[in-house]
């Protein structure tokens, strides 16, 4: 249902609104890192890979071993490189199964449709 007084009703719930970095000390922050270590595949999908963003992973077991996809829309050669580079340590460091994609969210999933099915079961 739309908002009928927007300027009123949209303040309570902006406040609710934060992104993962700003989770640390929480619930919601242990529960995404659990889920991250369970997890037999990571995809990211317009995530950015800023350096902001990318402390979110560092420094715990996160796992290893995992089938990582990306899109990388826009990235030049030498930040793509450099992001597989990075996904690579923190997820999949002996297996390297790091797929990116410099295109749109869905085109990455029908690019890589038998390598993620493979890694996280039928889509």
């Amino acid at each position: 249902m739309a908002f009928q007084n927007p300027h009123l009703e949209l303040g309570k719930y902006v406040e609710k609104i934060k992104i993962f970095t700003e989770q640390e000390d929480s619930k919601i922050y242990q529960d995404i890192q659990d889920a991250l270590g369970a997890a037999q595949a990571i995809v990211f999908l317009g995530f950015g890979f800023e350096e902001q963003n990318m402390r979110f992973f560092q420094g715990h077991s996160l796992g290893y071993d995992k089938s990582v996809f990306a899109t990388v829309m826009g990235l030049s050669d030498v930040n793509k490189k450099h992001v597989e580079d990075e996904l690579g340590d923190l997820f999949s460091p002996n297996a390297r199964r790091v797929y990116t994609f410099d295109g749109k969210s869905k085109a990455l999933i029908e690019e890589f449709y038998r390598p993620l099915t493979k890694a996280v079961g039928s889509l």
